[in-house]
């Protein structure tokens, strides 16, 4: 059969020429965004992950003056009697004043902060629960949360010494 040549067949040509490039513009664009979204989640799960908060060891990472204790011995694991009781609980140590609490997501955490409140405060995946309110000077509540929450701002390990209340170390002892 015999292709047909003419005016007719060039314009055809053409137009299936100009629908190929549309094609492949509309699909590079689509890639483009697919590959930025990408980068975007990739981006927010580093994050998450680089947030020591997320996979610390309770009674070995943190430091014992963020329980308010004098000494490692008085900070104990608590996690078989508490995190069965609580969605989404990983982990929870506590000396006699003050308990903090691992969970795997930081909405599981910001939920069970509320239920508690106004004596428990969370902190990215931690919830830090305040068992003896009445005994606590505000400096010492403001102190535990500095402790806490800087160590996740500045990605520092929550191993941060002892000072006093009002006196935050940054990781330098």
């Amino acid at each position: 059969m015999a292709e047909a040549v003419g005016p007719g067949a060039r314009l055809h040509g053409a137009r299936a020429g100009s629908l190929a490039r549309a094609v492949r513009s509309t699909l590079w664009v689509v890639a483009a965004a697919g590959a930025a979204a990408i980068l975007v989640l990739a981006g927010l799960m580093l994050a998450r992950l680089n947030d020591p908060r997320a996979s610390v060891d309770l009674t070995t990472g943190v430091a014992p003056a963020a329980y308010l204790a004098q000494a490692p011995g008085e900070v104990r694991e608590v996690t078989s009697s508490v995190c069965p009781l609580r969605e989404g609980c990983v982990q929870a140590a506590q000396s006699d004043r003050v308990r903090i609490v691992r969970y795997r997501d930081p909405g599981d955490a910001r939920r069970e902060a509320s239920r508690l409140a106004p004596y428990a405060w969370p902190s990215d995946h931690l919830v830090v629960e305040f068992l003896d309110p009445a005994t606590m000077t505000p400096e010492e509540f403001q102190y535990v949360e500095q402790l806490v929450d800087e160590a996740g701002e500045r990605a520092l390990p929550l191993v941060i010494g002892p000072r006093g209340p009002g006196q935050v170390s940054q990781g330098d002892d």
